[in-house]
C-alpha cells in the first residue's frame, strides 16, 4: 500500500488533499451564515490559498538545497489551479459587493478596505490566468 505523502512531486496533490476540501467548506459557509459572518469564508479562502503558495514556497527552498536543483526547476513550470482562480474570482466578487454596501451605509472607511481588497484579488486572478497562458504557450512549442 502507497503511503500518502504531502508534497508536490506527484501532480495536484497538495491542491487536491488540502486546499480543496477548505474552499469547498468555505463555498458552503457563504450560503449558511448571516450575514455578520461573512468574512469566516473570506478569511477561510485567503488562508487555503496562503497554505498553498506557502507550501510551495517551502518546497521551492528545499528544492534549492538539493542535488537535484538542475534536474528541475520547480516554479518555472507551475500553473495556477482553475480552482484556486475560481475561489479568488468568487472572493472579489464578494468584496466587490460588501464594498458597494458600504459605501451605500455611508462607511467609508469599510468601503476602501474592501475595494482595495477587490483591487488586490482581482489583480491576483489577472496575473493567474496570464501565467497559465504563457505556460501553456511555452509548453505548446
Amino acid at each position: 500500500m502507497e503511503e500518502f505523502e504531502l508534497n508536490f512531486k506527484k501532480k495536484g496533490k497538495g491542491v487536491d488533499h488540502l486546499v480543496m476540501p477548505i474552499l469547498t467548506l468555505a463555498s458552503f459557509m457563504y450560503f449558511f451564515l448571516p450575514d455578520k459572518g461573512y468574512f469566516i469564508p473570506f478569511l477561510s479562502y485567503i488562508g487555503a490559498i496562503g497554505t498553498y503558495y506557502i507550501w510551495i514556497f517551502i518546497d521551492r527552498k528545499k528544492l534549492n538545497n538539493s542535488d537535484d536543483r538542475k534536474v528541475r526547476v520547480f516554479l518555472g513550470k507551475v500553473k495556477t489551479h482553475p480552482l484556486i482562480i475560481l475561489a479568488l474570482i468568487m472572493s472579489s466578487i464578494a468584496m466587490a459587493l460588501y464594498a458597494y454596501r458600504n459605501y451605500t451605509n455611508q462607511e467609508i472607511g469599510y468601503g476602501i478596505v474592501f475595494t482595495v481588497l477587490f483591487i488586490f484579488l482581482i489583480s491576483m486572478v489577472i496575473q493567474s490566468v496570464r501565467r497559465n497562458r504563457k505556460i501553456n504557450n511555452v509548453n505548446n512549442k
